[in-house]
């Protein structure tokens, strides 16, 4: 459509990524919006606490996708590769139990003193003195 080499086709710098990136940008900004509003009067006090802590451990969950995208990977490679349309209908739940991993590894980084620097977040462990 473009007539663009594949080095030129694979950059990051073309027409049609600057436009999706647009529409992603405002969609994300929508999303938060509406969350904001619902956040206020609608939503159970269990989801606004796993998006509170969802977004203390973010950057662990970056940090840790290694070890779930790795079993995926796994589990996936020892599939039967004959039927492409299984996979295709898979991908959204390995998506979400992708995502759910890496929330529960970071979580427990989180939560386990000596584990919260691997996701950005250290805990002081203050030494007790006994007189």
């Amino acid at each position: 459509m473009l007539n663009l080499t594949l080095n030129k086709a694979e950059e990051v710098h073309q027409p049609f990524i600057f436009i999706y990136d647009v529409v992603i940008i405002g969609y994300i900004v929508w999303l938060g919006l509406r969350y904001a509003d619902l956040r206020k009067n609608y939503l159970p006090k269990r989801i606004t606490n796993f998006v509170a802590i969802g977004a203390k451990i973010s950057f662990g969950i970056y940090l840790s996708q290694t070890l779930p995208l790795a079993l995926m990977f796994v589990l996936l490679s020892s599939l039967p590769s004959g039927n492409g349309w299984v996979l295709l209908v898979m991908l959204p739940f390995i998506y979400i139990i992708t995502a759910l991993m890496g929330y529960a590894l970071s979580y427990f980084f989180y939560k386990v003193p000596p584990f919260g620097f691997l996701i950005g977040r250290p805990q002081h462990i203050r030494k007790v003195v006994r007189t």
